[in-house]
């Protein structure tokens, strides 16, 4: 059974939260965020990977960890570079590779920094439809979606001139229209505007999920807390 990041922190007892907390203290030492990588339940490594900026020792290690999870975790950090979640790109699990397909969860009307150029036409000409089917299309730079339909690849063509149809050729309903968590409203990756995000680290999201003890505490748009 596929574990969501919401059954992960519920599972997670109270001292694997005040850990989640500490992995996300921008101050705690490079030496025991590797220690919590390397030894810590999967609440801890989810909220390290997924929620906040990482020093490059510890992004080599999360890129060789073993757990799929803990890499697919990254491969969604809306925080790091993409130059850093691309080097998932052909990470041999295909739950990594569709989650650095589907790109980080943003909030509603906000898009991603894109996807290196050279990295996207390389996911369009060796993924499968399936790992395409999210909102893969939102990772795309401005100056790649002008050229495509002039590429020399087949495949780079018909993404590009699927973008005037408004939908990519692989498209699903939930590409371009995918509900929140806010309040199920529609989010539209395609006219998104695109910021890139500071270090925000967001506390884990759940029914009943509390505020680690080290994080201070600001209003979200989601239904989330926002540690700073």
């Amino acid at each position: 059974m596929v574990k969501t990041p919401e059954r992960i922190w519920e599972e997670a007892d109270l001292a694997a939260r005040r850990l989640a907390g500490l992995a996300l203290n921008p101050r705690t030492p490079q030496d025991v965020l590797l220690r919590l990588l390397a030894e810590g339940p999967a609440a801890v490594r989810m909220v390290l990977c997924r929620d906040r900026v990482l020093p490059d020792a510890v992004v080599d290690a999360v890129i060789e960890h073993p757990d799929t999870y803990t890499r697919s975790f990254f491969a969604r950090n809306p925080h790091v570079d993409p130059a850093q979640r691309v080097r998932l790109i052909d990470d041999p699990e295909w739950f990594v590779r569709a989650h650095l397909a589907d790109g980080p969860r943003m909030p509603l009307r906000v898009r991603p920094e894109p996807l290196p150029d050279e990295a996207l036409v390389h996911m369009i000409r060796t993924y499968g439809n399936d790992e395409l089917s999210g909102c893969f299309y939102q990772q795309i730079s401005n100056e790649l979606l002008r050229t495509m339909h002039t590429h020399q690849d087949a495949k780079v063509r018909r993404w590009g001139s699927a973008r005037g149809s408004g939908c990519p050729p692989t498209s699903g309903p939930r590409c371009w229209r995918t509900p929140t968590r806010a309040s199920g409203t529609s989010r539209c990756c395609a006219h998104a505007k695109r910021i890139r995000p500071g270090w925000r680290a967001r506390c884990p999201q759940g029914p009943a999920t509390h505020v680690p003890a080290s994080c201070a505490t600001s209003p979200s748009p989601e239904p989330s807390w926002t540690a700073s």
